[in-house]
Protein backbone atom coordinates (compact mmCIF):
# COMPACT_ATOMS: atom_id res chain seq x y z
CA UNK A 1 0.00 0.00 0.00
CA UNK A 2 2.80 2.34 0.93
CA UNK A 3 4.52 1.51 -2.34
CA UNK A 4 1.36 2.42 -4.25
CA UNK A 5 0.99 5.74 -2.45
CA UNK A 6 4.63 6.59 -3.18
CA UNK A 7 4.15 5.87 -6.90
CA UNK A 8 1.09 8.14 -7.05
CA UNK A 9 2.92 10.97 -5.28
CA UNK A 10 5.91 10.59 -7.59
CA UNK A 11 3.67 10.70 -10.67
CA UNK A 12 1.86 13.82 -9.40
CA UNK A 13 5.19 15.58 -8.70
CA UNK A 14 6.49 14.67 -12.16
CA UNK A 15 3.31 15.97 -13.78
CA UNK A 16 3.53 19.23 -11.81
CA UNK A 17 7.18 19.75 -12.74
CA UNK A 18 6.53 19.01 -16.42
CA UNK A 19 3.67 21.50 -16.54
CA UNK A 20 6.07 24.14 -15.22
CA UNK A 21 8.48 23.46 -18.04
CA UNK A 22 5.68 23.70 -20.60
CA UNK A 23 4.69 27.06 -19.12
CA UNK A 24 8.22 28.41 -19.69
CA UNK A 25 9.10 28.00 -23.36
CA UNK A 26 12.83 28.60 -23.66
CA UNK A 27 12.47 29.17 -27.42
CA UNK A 28 9.73 31.82 -27.35
CA UNK A 29 10.35 35.27 -28.85
CA UNK A 30 11.23 36.91 -25.53
CA UNK A 31 13.88 34.38 -24.52
CA UNK A 32 15.29 34.17 -28.04
CA UNK A 33 15.57 37.96 -28.16
CA UNK A 34 17.36 38.05 -24.79
CA UNK A 35 19.80 35.38 -25.91
CA UNK A 36 20.41 37.10 -29.25
CA UNK A 37 21.08 40.42 -27.50
CA UNK A 38 23.46 38.69 -25.10
CA UNK A 39 25.41 37.22 -28.01
CA UNK A 40 25.45 40.58 -29.80
CA UNK A 41 26.73 42.48 -26.76
CA UNK A 42 29.33 39.74 -26.23
CA UNK A 43 30.61 40.34 -29.80
CA UNK A 44 29.54 36.83 -30.87
CA UNK A 45 28.03 38.32 -34.01
CA UNK A 46 27.76 35.20 -36.15
CA UNK A 47 25.91 33.30 -33.41
CA UNK A 48 23.72 36.37 -32.85
CA UNK A 49 22.84 36.41 -36.56
CA UNK A 50 21.32 32.93 -36.28
CA UNK A 51 19.13 33.96 -33.35
CA UNK A 52 18.02 37.23 -34.94
CA UNK A 53 17.25 35.46 -38.20
CA UNK A 54 15.11 32.97 -36.26
CA UNK A 55 13.24 35.87 -34.66
CA UNK A 56 12.66 37.64 -37.98
CA UNK A 57 11.54 34.43 -39.69
CA UNK A 58 9.37 33.00 -36.90
CA UNK A 59 7.99 36.06 -35.15
CA UNK A 60 6.91 39.57 -35.99
CA UNK A 61 10.22 41.29 -35.19
CA UNK A 62 10.28 45.04 -34.60
CA UNK A 63 12.54 47.63 -36.24
CA UNK A 64 15.10 47.47 -33.41
CA UNK A 65 15.48 43.71 -33.73
CA UNK A 66 15.83 43.90 -37.52
CA UNK A 67 18.42 46.66 -37.18
CA UNK A 68 20.41 44.52 -34.71
CA UNK A 69 20.42 41.75 -37.32
CA UNK A 70 21.82 44.09 -39.98
CA UNK A 71 24.46 45.43 -37.59
CA UNK A 72 25.44 41.88 -36.63
CA UNK A 73 26.14 41.12 -40.30
CA UNK A 74 28.24 44.28 -40.62
CA UNK A 75 30.18 43.69 -37.41
CA UNK A 76 30.78 40.08 -38.44
CA UNK A 77 32.67 41.40 -41.47
CA UNK A 78 29.88 40.92 -44.02
CA UNK A 79 28.93 44.47 -45.10
CA UNK A 80 27.55 43.35 -48.49
CA UNK A 81 25.26 40.82 -46.82
CA UNK A 82 24.28 43.49 -44.30
CA UNK A 83 23.28 45.87 -47.10
CA UNK A 84 21.31 43.18 -48.92
CA UNK A 85 19.55 42.16 -45.70
CA UNK A 86 18.69 45.76 -44.87
CA UNK A 87 17.07 46.31 -48.25
CA UNK A 88 15.16 43.04 -47.94
CA UNK A 89 13.78 43.93 -44.51
CA UNK A 90 12.51 47.39 -45.48
CA UNK A 91 11.16 48.54 -48.82
CA UNK A 92 12.21 52.17 -48.15
CA UNK A 93 14.85 52.08 -45.40
CA UNK A 94 15.51 55.83 -45.72
CA UNK A 95 12.06 56.58 -44.31
CA UNK A 96 11.94 54.07 -41.43
CA UNK A 97 13.91 55.78 -38.67
CA UNK A 98 17.01 57.84 -38.00
CA UNK A 99 18.95 54.76 -36.87
CA UNK A 100 18.03 52.74 -39.95
CA UNK A 101 19.01 55.69 -42.16
CA UNK A 102 22.38 55.91 -40.43
CA UNK A 103 23.01 52.20 -40.99
CA UNK A 104 21.93 52.48 -44.63
CA UNK A 105 24.38 55.28 -45.43
CA UNK A 106 27.15 53.72 -43.34
CA UNK A 107 26.88 50.54 -45.42
CA UNK A 108 26.92 52.56 -48.63
CA UNK A 109 30.23 54.13 -47.59
CA UNK A 110 31.75 50.84 -46.41
CA UNK A 111 30.72 49.06 -49.62
CA UNK A 112 32.04 51.94 -51.78
CA UNK A 113 28.53 52.52 -53.11
CA UNK A 114 28.96 56.27 -53.62
CA UNK A 115 26.55 56.67 -56.53
CA UNK A 116 24.16 59.53 -55.69
CA UNK A 117 25.04 59.19 -52.01
CA UNK A 118 25.32 62.94 -51.50
CA UNK A 119 21.91 63.53 -53.03
CA UNK A 120 20.31 60.75 -50.98
CA UNK A 121 21.82 62.07 -47.76
CA UNK A 122 20.72 65.64 -48.44
CA UNK A 123 17.11 64.73 -49.17
CA UNK A 124 16.84 62.53 -46.07
CA UNK A 125 14.51 64.12 -43.51
CA UNK A 126 15.53 61.94 -40.54
CA UNK A 127 19.22 62.75 -40.27
CA UNK A 128 20.50 65.77 -38.36
CA UNK A 129 22.64 68.41 -40.14
CA UNK A 130 25.74 67.02 -38.38
CA UNK A 131 24.94 63.49 -39.55
CA UNK A 132 24.45 64.67 -43.12
CA UNK A 133 27.85 66.38 -43.09
CA UNK A 134 29.39 63.30 -41.51
CA UNK A 135 28.23 60.92 -44.25
CA UNK A 136 28.92 63.31 -47.12
CA UNK A 137 32.44 64.05 -45.88
CA UNK A 138 33.00 60.34 -45.16
CA UNK A 139 32.10 59.58 -48.77
CA UNK A 140 34.60 62.15 -50.05
CA UNK A 141 37.38 61.02 -47.70
CA UNK A 142 36.91 57.32 -48.50
CA UNK A 143 37.31 58.26 -52.17
CA UNK A 144 40.44 60.30 -51.30
CA UNK A 145 38.79 63.44 -52.69
CA UNK A 146 40.25 65.75 -50.05
CA UNK A 147 39.37 68.98 -51.88
CA UNK A 148 35.69 68.00 -51.91
CA UNK A 149 35.88 66.93 -48.25
CA UNK A 150 37.41 70.30 -47.35
CA UNK A 151 34.60 72.12 -49.17
CA UNK A 152 31.90 70.04 -47.45
CA UNK A 153 33.40 70.39 -43.97
CA UNK A 154 33.85 74.15 -44.22
CA UNK A 155 30.39 75.11 -45.45
CA UNK A 156 29.11 78.13 -43.50
CA UNK A 157 28.22 77.95 -40.72
CA UNK A 158 30.61 75.10 -39.90
CA UNK A 159 28.98 72.61 -37.56
CA UNK A 160 31.07 71.31 -34.68
CA UNK A 161 31.18 67.75 -33.41
CA UNK A 162 34.05 65.52 -32.41
CA UNK A 163 33.81 63.51 -35.64
CA UNK A 164 33.61 66.57 -37.90
CA UNK A 165 36.48 68.27 -36.06
CA UNK A 166 38.60 65.14 -36.50
CA UNK A 167 37.68 65.02 -40.19
CA UNK A 168 38.70 68.66 -40.64
CA UNK A 169 42.08 67.97 -39.08
CA UNK A 170 42.62 64.89 -41.26
CA UNK A 171 41.56 66.77 -44.40
CA UNK A 172 43.94 69.64 -43.69
CA UNK A 173 46.78 67.18 -43.13
CA UNK A 174 45.93 65.32 -46.34
CA UNK A 175 45.92 68.54 -48.38
CA UNK A 176 49.27 69.59 -46.94
CA UNK A 177 50.93 66.30 -47.89
CA UNK A 178 53.58 66.36 -50.62
CA UNK A 179 54.15 63.34 -52.83
CA UNK A 180 57.13 62.17 -54.84
CA UNK A 181 57.01 62.00 -58.64
CA UNK A 182 57.42 58.45 -60.06
CA UNK A 183 58.42 59.97 -63.42
CA UNK A 184 61.15 62.08 -61.87
CA UNK A 185 62.31 59.07 -59.86
CA UNK A 186 62.67 57.01 -63.04
CA UNK A 187 64.55 59.79 -64.84
CA UNK A 188 66.92 60.24 -61.91
CA UNK A 189 67.72 56.51 -61.80
CA UNK A 190 68.25 56.48 -65.56
CA UNK A 191 70.85 59.23 -65.13
CA UNK A 192 72.42 57.98 -61.89
CA UNK A 193 71.46 54.42 -60.88
CA UNK A 194 69.91 54.27 -57.41
CA UNK A 195 69.27 58.00 -57.12
CA UNK A 196 65.53 57.52 -57.69
CA UNK A 197 65.31 55.20 -54.67
CA UNK A 198 67.27 57.73 -52.62
CA UNK A 199 64.80 60.39 -53.74
CA UNK A 200 61.99 58.17 -52.41
CA UNK A 201 63.77 57.90 -49.06
CA UNK A 202 65.27 54.43 -49.45
CA UNK A 203 68.96 55.27 -49.25
CA UNK A 204 70.15 51.73 -48.55
CA UNK A 205 68.55 50.24 -51.68
CA UNK A 206 69.67 53.26 -53.67
CA UNK A 207 73.31 52.84 -52.71
CA UNK A 208 73.07 49.09 -53.30
CA UNK A 209 71.66 49.64 -56.82
CA UNK A 210 74.39 52.16 -57.57
CA UNK A 211 77.07 49.71 -56.38
CA UNK A 212 75.73 46.71 -58.32
CA UNK A 213 75.25 48.58 -61.58
CA UNK A 214 78.58 50.36 -61.17
CA UNK A 215 80.56 47.20 -60.39
CA UNK A 216 79.00 45.13 -63.18
CA UNK A 217 79.52 47.97 -65.68
CA UNK A 218 83.17 48.26 -64.59
CA UNK A 219 83.68 44.52 -65.01
CA UNK A 220 82.19 44.73 -68.52
CA UNK A 221 84.51 47.63 -69.35
CA UNK A 222 87.56 45.66 -68.16
CA UNK A 223 86.56 42.67 -70.26
CA UNK A 224 86.21 44.74 -73.43
CA UNK A 225 89.39 46.67 -72.69
CA UNK A 226 91.44 43.44 -72.47
CA UNK A 227 89.85 41.34 -75.20
CA UNK A 228 87.92 43.79 -77.34
CA UNK A 229 84.39 43.26 -78.58
CA UNK A 230 84.92 39.48 -78.72
CA UNK A 231 85.22 39.29 -74.95
CA UNK A 232 82.68 36.78 -73.58
CA UNK A 233 83.51 38.09 -70.12
CA UNK A 234 82.66 41.62 -71.23
CA UNK A 235 79.37 40.63 -72.86
CA UNK A 236 78.26 38.61 -69.82
CA UNK A 237 78.84 41.53 -67.48
CA UNK A 238 77.25 43.91 -69.98
CA UNK A 239 74.08 41.82 -69.87
CA UNK A 240 74.20 41.70 -66.08
CA UNK A 241 74.80 45.44 -65.88
CA UNK A 242 71.99 46.18 -68.37
CA UNK A 243 69.53 43.98 -66.47
CA UNK A 244 70.35 45.64 -63.16
CA UNK A 245 70.20 49.08 -64.79
CA UNK A 246 66.68 48.50 -66.15
CA UNK A 247 65.62 46.87 -62.88
CA UNK A 248 67.00 49.87 -61.02
CA UNK A 249 64.75 52.23 -63.02
CA UNK A 250 61.67 50.04 -62.51
CA UNK A 251 62.48 49.60 -58.82
CA UNK A 252 62.84 53.37 -58.35
CA UNK A 253 59.39 54.03 -59.83
CA UNK A 254 57.93 51.24 -57.72
CA UNK A 255 59.63 52.55 -54.56
CA UNK A 256 58.27 56.04 -55.18
CA UNK A 257 54.73 54.69 -55.64
CA UNK A 258 55.13 52.72 -52.40
CA UNK A 259 56.29 55.87 -50.60
CA UNK A 260 53.23 57.77 -51.81
CA UNK A 261 50.88 54.90 -50.96
CA UNK A 262 52.22 54.70 -47.42
CA UNK A 263 51.40 58.35 -46.86
CA UNK A 264 47.89 57.85 -48.25
CA UNK A 265 47.41 54.72 -46.14
CA UNK A 266 48.18 56.62 -42.95
CA UNK A 267 45.48 59.14 -43.84
CA UNK A 268 43.04 56.34 -44.69
CA UNK A 269 43.63 54.63 -41.34
CA UNK A 270 42.78 57.84 -39.52
CA UNK A 271 39.63 58.34 -41.61
CA UNK A 272 38.44 54.79 -40.94
CA UNK A 273 39.11 55.15 -37.21
CA UNK A 274 36.88 58.24 -36.99
CA UNK A 275 34.20 56.72 -39.21
CA UNK A 276 33.82 53.37 -37.44
CA UNK A 277 34.06 54.92 -33.97
CA UNK A 278 31.04 57.08 -34.78
CA UNK A 279 28.68 54.41 -36.12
Amino acid sequence: MKSCNFSVCFALCLLFYSSGLWGQNLFDSLNTAKYADFLFLSANYREAIEEYERLVFTYEAGHDMKLRLVKAYRLAGEPLLAANRLNSLWANPETVSQHVSRELFALKVINNNFHELDHSVERNTLLSPEEKLFFRSSSALFQEDYIKAHTILNQPPPLSSNALSAYRSITNDALSQTYKSPLLSGIMSAAIPGSGKMYAGNWEDGLLSLSIVGVSAWQAYRGFEKHGTNSIYGWIYSAISGAFYIGNIYGSVKETNRYNQQKKSRIKIRVEAVFFNNL
